[in-house]
C-alpha cells in the first residue's frame, strides 16, 4: 500500500507539474523570462493577450531604446509599445516579446543574438505564429530593427521602425567588433551611402516609418530617402512624419489606430519576392 501511495503521489506531482506549465502559457500580462546564451543569463519580458484563445498568436519583436538599457530585464517595458500596452490592451492582440541591451551596448552582435534567442523562447512557449512575427523599435532599438530585419532570412513579416537612423548594419556587413560603440549612421545627403542597396535587402519587407519631423537626433531626411529607395525597388513603404514633433515621436507612433491592423495585414514572405 505504502509504494503504490508513493506511485500516485509521484503521478499527482507530475499531472501538477504538467499543468503548471500548461498555466504558464494560458497567463496573461507581462511575464519575466531569461535565455542563457554562450553561459549568460538574458533577461527579458514577454507581454501574453489575456484572451489569446488556442490559434497561434501573432507576435512582435519590440527592441528599446538607449536609456532603457541596462541588466534589470524590466526598463524596456517603460516606454514605447509597451506602454501602449498599458494604456489599451485590446489595441495589441500580439505575443510582444521585449528584449534588454546591456548597459552601454547597441543592438549588435550578442545583443540582437539574444533578442532572437528571446523571440525564439517565447514563440515556443506561448505559440506564437511563425507567419506573423513582426519587428519594431525606437530610437537605437529603430537602428537595430533595421539591422535585424534583414539578417536572419525570412523571419519577418513586416517592420516598424520609429525615430530612428539607419545604420549600414542594415547592408548585412558589421562594421564593429564589439558592439559596444554605435555605428556610423547613414548621411542621406551623401549620394554614395548605400540606401539603395538595403532597398534592394529589404524589398519583400513591407515598411512603415514613423518619425517627428523636428527629430534633432536621427534626421527625417534619412527615413525619406528610405522611402525613395524602397519605392524604387518595388517595396512596399509608408513613411508618416509628425508635424512639429522631436525625437520622442514613440508615443504619437504607437497610439497610431492604424498600427496593429496594418501589421496584422501582412504574413511572411521570401526574400527576394514581392
Amino acid at each position: 500500500m505504502h509504494k503504490i501511495g508513493m506511485v500516485a503521489l509521484g503521478c499527482l506531482l507530475w499531472l501538477a507539474a504538467l499543468g503548471a506549465v500548461a498555466g504558464e502559457a494560458r497567463q496573461g500580462g507581462f511575464l519575466d523570462r531569461t535565455v542563457e546564451l554562450a553561459g549568460q543569463r538574458w533577461p527579458y519580458q514577454v507581454y501574453v493577450p489575456p484572451e489569446g484563445g488556442d490559434d497561434a498568436l501573432p507576435v512582435i519583436l519590440f527592441l528599446h531604446g538607449a536609456g532603457e538599457r541596462g541588466g534589470d530585464g524590466l526598463r524596456q517595458t517603460i516606454t514605447g509599445l509597451p506602454a501602449a500596452i498599458r494604456q489599451d490592451r485590446t489595441r495589441f492582440p500580439f505575443l510582444v516579446v521585449m528584449p534588454q541591451a546591456p548597459s552601454e551596448r547597441r543592438w549588435a552582435y550578442a545583443t540582437t543574438e539574444a533578442a532572437m534567442a528571446a523571440l525564439e523562447d517565447a514563440v515556443v512557449a506561448f505559440g506564437g505564429d511563425r507567419e506573423r512575427i513582426y519587428v519594431t523599435g525606437l530610437s537605437l532599438g529603430a537602428e537595430g530593427a533595421w539591422s535585424l530585419a534583414g539578417k536572419p532570412p525570412d523571419v519577418f513579416a513586416a517592420l516598424v521602425p520609429v525615430s530612428g537612423s539607419v545604420t549600414r548594419d542594415a547592408t548585412g556587413v558589421n562594421v564593429e567588433g564589439d558592439g559596444r560603440m554605435h555605428t556610423a549612421t547613414l548621411d542621406p545627403h551623401d549620394p554614395a551611402e548605400p540606401f539603395d542597396a538595403i532597398a534592394q535587402r529589404l524589398r519583400h519587407l513591407p515598411v512603415w516609418m514613423l518619425h517627428g519631423d523636428a527629430d534633432d537626433v536621427a534626421s527625417v531626411h534619412g527615413p525619406r530617402r528610405m522611402r525613395a529607395a524602397l519605392e524604387a525597388a518595388g517595396g512596399e513603404v509608408r513613411l508618416t512624419e509628425y508635424s512639429g514633433v522631436g525625437h520622442d515621436a514613440w508615443d504619437r507612433a504607437y497610439a497610431e489606430p492604424d498600427l496593429a491592423p496594418w501589421l496584422l495585414s501582412h504574413r511572411r514572405r521570401a526574400a527576394g519576392s514581392h
